[in-house]
């Protein structure tokens, strides 16, 4: 039985496969295949994006559970 992550990944490398075969490279994506890919297979999360004022966006990409706080470096925990 998979694990929830083992079949999320099985789905990204079959939506990934349905975009690639279309051109000779199969192991690649165009810019087209690439681009046609996240239109359709991420549309709702592009509109939620459009939404979101682009500061809040570039705080969300700049945020990091591994930057220091404070000058201090946090413990890392064990698995």
């Amino acid at each position: 039985m998979l694990t929830p992550l083992e079949g999320a990944v099985g789905t990204i490398i079959e939506i990934f496969h349905k975009y690639s075969c279309k051109e000779p490279h199969h192991d690649k994506l165009s810019k087209g295949e690439l681009k046609c890919l996240i239109q359709k297979e991420l549309g709702n999360l592009l509109q939620v994006s459009q939404k979101i004022p682009v500061r809040s966006r570039r705080e969300q990409l700049e945020w990091s559970p591994f930057k220091p706080e404070r000058g201090r470096v946090r413990p890392v925990e064990s698995c």
